[in-house]
């Protein structure tokens, strides 16, 4: 009997001493991030923020064409999204945890609205280049807000791979279906408004974004308040988080090269364009069965040996799109290399996302992501100028190695840190 009472005497001060830790078993396992609701919400949001990137091919060719403006001038208008775009990402490093993510996200659609219908009004160059960072700024902080709150849900890898899923199928619904209806005769207006209209239907689940939350207080994560107790801001491991993030960035900076040049390198190759084109369709929905496929195997697959393999298959594809002369190993290339990208982006933002105790650094993986998407383009096509196909061949499976390095880096400070973040507690 003493020693049930002195058992219950401890469990007893244990609780007093960290009033976050509740003694109804139920309610720790409350995780406000897994409500179905606040998911659908948040992928909405991401959804809405990752739309102008993945319509970015159609979105610049078609504002080329309506204000007639010169191939320069078009690639200032997409560095400009990605400044804006960006710019969010890295300055939500300082808010995203303090306002309201419900009123932050639905005030930036009436100004990102604003902003793309003055671009298809206007035809000032400056004033095109404003518009289109302000529309980068709104993107960014969607997408960010909807990284972060899937981030802080107990499986990351499943709802990350879902995120990804639905944002690549909303712009691959876009791409495909905008020349084949009405909003496609008209140029650059028709583009914004098809983007107006999916903006318009996504809308209503932003209402059941939450207002906000700390990391560490929004769920019961045993690795969280096992180490942190009554503190809420403990020692973050950065190093591991910086080389997760800079993997992120990496893999983007190599496959968006990929990406960008995919139709030109089978023009190069002398591929029939109409059969490009359509493998080009095919390509996309073989990146969406990556992401799903993270999604259905959620957290029983380890991720940095998934990401690893990842990293493998681009490697496999280019050796496939080498073969420039063979139609059939091209297109298995390039819906390898979509595969691996589609799958390794999930996987890259649930490490990041379960390294990031504080909860604030998940936020990156906008800014990750806009520069990598800038990186890659610029590389490829100045090597595809002054050298060949091959250059960039090499260029992007040496990047794809290094985020694979970076990547496993991560994994092993990770696990060099957690000793010493034990004993500082």
């Amino acid at each position: 009997m003493p020693n049930q009472i002195r058992e219950l005497s401890d469990q007893l001060d244990g609780q007093a001493n960290d009033p976050f830790r509740s003694s109804d078993k139920s309610t720790q396992k409350v995780n406000r991030a897994d409500q179905p609701t606040v998911l659908m919400a948040a992928i909405a949001a991401a959804t809405i923020g990752a739309l102008m990137y993945n319509m970015l091919p159609i979105y610049l060719g078609s504002i080329e064409a309506s204000k007639s403006l010169v191939s320069s001038q078009t690639g200032l208008i997409g560095t400009a999204f990605f400044l804006g775009f960006n710019v969010a990402g890295i300055s939500a490093f300082a808010w995203i945890r303090r306002f309201n993510w419900r009123t932050v996200s639905l005030a930036s659609l009436p100004v990102l609205l604003l902003s793309l219908f003055l671009c298809v009004w206007l035809s000032a160059f400056p004033a095109l280049l404003v518009g289109t960072v302000v529309c980068g700024v709104a993107f960014g902080i969607n997408y960010t807000i909807g990284s972060v709150i899937v981030g802080d849900s107990s499986r990351p890898e499943r709802w990350y791979g879902f995120k990804v899923a639905f944002e690549s199928l909303a712009g691959a619904v876009l791409i495909l279906l905008l020349p084949l209806t009405a909003a496609g005769q008209f140029g650059f207006a028709g583009t914004a408004a098809a983007m107006a209209v999916c903006i318009a239907v996504l809308l209503p689940l932003l209402l059941f974004l939450p207002a906000t939350w700390e990391k560490s207080s929004s769920a019961d994560m045993p690795n969280v308040s096992d180490k942190l107790g009554a503190d809420r801001h403990a020692v973050v491991d950065r190093t591991a988080i910086t080389s997760a993030t800079l993997s992120l960035l990496m893999l983007f900076a190599s496959l968006s090269a990929m990406w960008a040049f995919a139709e030109r390198m089978g023009s190069i190759a002398g591929f029939d364009q109409t059969s490009v084109d359509t493998l080009l369709a095919i390509t996309l929905i073989s990146g969406i069965s990556g992401s799903v496929l993270i999604a259905a195997l959620g957290d029983s697959v380890n991720t940095v040996k998934a990401y690893t393999i990842a990293v493998v298959l681009v490697v496999i594809a280019l050796i496939c799109l080498s073969i420039n002369s063979n139609f059939l190993l091209y297109a298995v290339g390039n819906c390898l290399y979509m595969f691996a990208w589609a799958a390794g982006t999930p996987l890259a933002m649930a490490e990041i996302s379960r390294l990031d105790l504080d909860g604030r650094y998940v936020a990156l993986v906008a800014p990750a992501i806009g520069i990598g998407g800038m990186i890659g383009p610029g590389i490829a096509g100045w090597l595809l100028q002054i050298a060949s196909v091959t250059a960039v061949f090499v260029y992007v499976a040496s990047t794809a190695v290094a985020s694979g390095i970076l990547m496993l880096m991560a994994a092993r400070l990770s696990k060099m840190h957690k000793p010493a973040t034990l004993d500082v507690l």
